[in-house]
């Protein structure tokens, strides 16, 4: 079996703590509105219970979170600090893992689970908080965004590493990390990998270096889904997302993968550093 990267259990940490502290705050304001047992077994389920639940689709839940905590804010009549919070905090995740595009559609699933909650529950609006909950909602925020941004920050200096140590060589690659990393011309050919991306694919190193790198594709996505990538990554200089992953004896897995171009000083394209790891069964 392979070990669980780091970032699969960093963002799970950060994730589970986060809710787990929306608990608490929520818990608060719950306690001085003197809410029902229904209430606070529903919440115990949503905050603590809920995040322990394995989803094949690292999108689908972010949109799912998007949805279940948009609920909860019209449940408890839009709270404006437990609103900025919540809403924030899927925000924010779905903006650094899908753009724009990802951030529209998890504002969409918050607004149908407020618009289900208000058909189940009816409209009320009760935006005010006391001092001692808005006083946890703020250091939630910042604590979570200090935390997600030590995510990112991680993901970045590892490809950083990869990227300094150009041109690549057998040992210009970390091999002391769970992701996998391949390093490609600006032509796509392979120039090196590391002991993880051996490790997840299947394929040895020799198997691999001075290949293109189309011929690892498993053709699970269509040649436009590449199109886009690489376009995206020419226009901005990296992309990163979830995509389906073969290995070399045809097994399926869940992919995240980022793609970083390396450019000279007249800003061409040089080299570009892949990172990916299994997330699990696809």
């Amino acid at each position: 079996m392979f070990e669980v990267p780091r970032l699969v259990r960093t963002s799970y940490a950060v994730r589970t703590a986060a809710l787990a502290y929306a608990f608490v705050a929520i818990g608060v304001h719950l306690w001085e509105r003197d809410s029902g047992l229904a209430v606070w077994i529903g919440c115990a389920l949503q905050f603590l219970a809920y995040p322990h639940l394995p989803m094949r689709a690292e999108h689908g839940k972010l949109y799912i979170d998007s949805a279940l905590l948009g609920a909860w804010i019209a449940f408890l009549g839009f709270p404006s600090w437990i609103a900025l919070g919540l809403l924030g905090a899927t925000l924010l995740n779905a903006t650094v893992n899908r753009g724009l595009p990802g951030t529209l559609v998890a504002l969409g699933c918050s607004t149908a689970g407020a618009a289900l909650a208000l058909a189940v529950f009816g409209f009320r609006y009760r935006p005010d908080t006391s001092g001692l909950v808005t006083a946890l909602c703020f250091f939630g925020i910042l604590g979570y965004t200090c935390g997600f941004g030590q995510v990112v920050h991680g993901q970045n200096r590892r490809i950083a590493r990869a990227r300094e140590k150009l041109p690549a060589s057998d040992r210009s690659v970390p091999q002391d990390v769970t992701e996998a990393i391949v390093i490609t011309g600006a032509d796509g050919i392979v120039q090196t990998v590391n002991q993880a991306f051996c490790e997840i694919t299947g394929y040895s190193r020799d198997e691999v270096v001075g290949r293109p790198e189309k011929a690892l594709r498993n053709g699970a996505q269509p040649p436009e889904f590449y199109d886009d990538l690489y376009a995206t990554v020419q226009r901005e200089g990296r992309w990163s997302g979830t995509q389906r992953g073969a290995r070399k004896d045809g097994s399926a897995y869940r992919e995240w993968r980022s793609v970083l171009a390396v450019r000279d000083a007249l800003g061409a394209t040089t080299h570009y550093v892949i990172v990916f790891f299994d997330a699990g069964a696809a």
